[in-house]
């Protein structure tokens, strides 16, 4: 999945479009579903992983959500389509919410 927008939403200010750098964001992340694991892609950066806990497929959507094992302060969703390949996600963290939408393809 490639993570195309990031926006911010804080109190009081509301929301704003933020870079992926600034969001601690990889842009390209993979979903393996045999191992319940969101990990990031390898290319050339260090691999990271977070585990899925919990996974439903409907007839038109994959929803996930997870939390990270490293830092319990945030919690993280995300719906795929599967027709479009669409992504929605949400992370919520102690201080805001970020909202990214992106594509996701399938891997051969």
């Amino acid at each position: 999945c490639a993570i195309n927008e990031v926006y911010e939403c804080v109190a009081v200010t509301g929301c704003s479009r933020i870079s992926i750098d600034d969001a601690n964001l990889v842009g390209v992340m993979i979903i393996d579903m045999e191992k319940k694991q969101l990990r990031t892609a390898p290319l050339g950066g260090e691999h990271r992983a977070d585990d899925i806990d919990s996974v439903a497929v409907t007839d038109k959507a994959i929803v996930l959500h997870g939390s990270g094992i490293k830092q319990m302060d945030r919690t993280w969703s995300a719906v795929i389509s599967l027709e479009t390949g669409n992504l929605t996600a949400g992370v919520s963290t102690l201080d805001s919410s970020l909202s990214l939408l992106g594509k996701c393809t399938a891997q051969p």
